[in-house]
């Protein structure tokens, strides 16, 4: 009993004198893990488990295996170089939670000093309506979330559109095109039908109608047999310039340009000048020319002219034989051979039958003038340049 307590009564237990603990025997089971032996005195046993109390107190002797704080970044600075192990008695157990919260009360109150700067701003606010640079967090978040909000409802209504504009789209377009596409020139330009989704624009052409241009495709498939261009090809609107279909007849024709005046005023150059050039004044489908000329008298004649031929001279031989004669002139016959003669041939027509008169003459022969008609006329003759044939189509729609 303690020193509180005293024996009450008379009689019974009031009488019995205390033991001491050093006389009272342990008689039980060893306990091993406590330290108790049999045999052991009682003081020697409330020794032992007071120590034990007072350790497992203080956390000496506890260990928990299981626990395993490796598992956390912040317990493994905290239990050491050795993983689990190292750390699995009480002690260490609560020092590495204790350090750990200390660290993480030092986050927290980083973390609101952090916040609090936050929450008071100043906050670029921009395009945020209801709040400014001076509103705090929960007014700006608010915000936020209200325009949020509005943004899904109108994300939401511009589906809507959207979805009703793809069905109506095709019909916007079409009459946005109708109106959109115009032509200076008209229908001759372009060709509008329907309206809405089922507007069609056409386009005929950038050339004039009544233009004429060279083509070198094909005529397959392309053309009626008068020449006219087929609806359903691209020849639609066009016609072979072949004189039908109210086109100009360009079958083997050269084009030239009009010269006539009806292109403008202002000179033109004077080998194509019609002023300075009778005869070929050219007007919008006249035609003329040849691919073969015959010359004529006129194109080919030598006009009368003379020539002159002077000969350096040069000699005959000629044997004449003369009738016996009488008188004194010719007694034989005579040759030139010679440069003096006894004899001369001087044209004396009473000599009896002197057959030839002949004079040597040394000096040259002059021939006066030589007069010619000059006619004459030939065979036609190519007139055209190098030439590669194409096709002329006019555009007549």
């Amino acid at each position: 009993m303690g020193s509180g307590c005293s024996p009450t009564g008379s009689g019974g237990l009031s009488a019995l004198r205390p033991t001491p603990d050093t006389s009272v025997i342990y008689t039980g089971n060893a306990l091993p893990s406590l330290g108790i032996c049999t045999g052991d005195t009682l003081a020697e046993v409330d020794a032992v488990i007071l120590q034990q109390i007072i350790n497992f107190s203080q956390g000496v002797g506890i260990s928990v295996p299981d626990i395993d704080l490796t598992q956390c970044d912040c317990f493994i600075a905290k239990v050491g170089c050795c993983g689990k192990e190292s750390c699995q008695t009480l002690t260490c157990i609560l020092q590495a939670y204790l350090d750990c919260l200390c660290e993480l009360y030092s986050d927290v109150e980083d973390l609101k000093v952090k916040v609090a700067a936050m929450y008071d701003g100043p906050y670029v606010t921009k395009c945020l309506s209801n709040v400014n640079s001076s509103s705090k967090l929960p007014a700006i978040m608010n915000e936020l979330i209200s325009e949020f909000c509005a943004l899904v409802t109108t994300v939401a209504a511009l589906q809507t559109q959207v979805n009703n504009l793809s069905t109506g789209l095709p019909t916007t377009i079409g009459n946005f095109l109708n109106t959109a596409l115009t032509s200076c020139a008209g229908s001759s330009g372009l060709k509008k039908t329907g309206s809405g989704s089922t507007f069609k624009a056409t386009f005929m052409g950038f050339t004039p109608i009544g233009g004429i241009i060279m083509y070198g495709g094909t005529l397959t498939g392309k053309f009626d047999s008068s020449g006219l261009g087929l609806a359903t090809t691209d020849m639609c609107g066009w016609a072979l310039a072949n004189g039908a279909n109210g086109t100009i007849d360009m079958r083997g024709y050269f084009p030239v340009g009009v010269n006539d005046g009806s292109m403008g005023s202002g000179s033109q150059n004077s080998e194509v000048d019609n002023a300075a050039n009778p005869g070929q004044n050219y007007a919008q489908n006249a035609h003329g020319g040849a691919i073969k000329v015959a010359l004529s008298a006129a194109m080919c004649a030598v006009a009368p002219h003379s020539h002159t031929v002077t000969d350096p001279g040069h000699s005959h031989v000629i044997a004449v034989n003369l009738d016996s004669a009488s008188g004194s002139k010719f007694s034989n016959f005579m040759k030139f051979d010679t440069t003096s003669y006894t004899n001369t041939l001087d044209g004396d027509p009473d000599v009896g039958n002197i057959h030839a008169k002949i004079r040597k003459n040394t000096t040259g022969i002059q021939i006066g003038a030589v007069t010619g008609s000059g006619a004459s006329t030939g065979a036609a003759h190519e007139n055209r340049p190098p030439y590669r044939a194409l096709y002329f189509i006019q555009r007549i729609s």
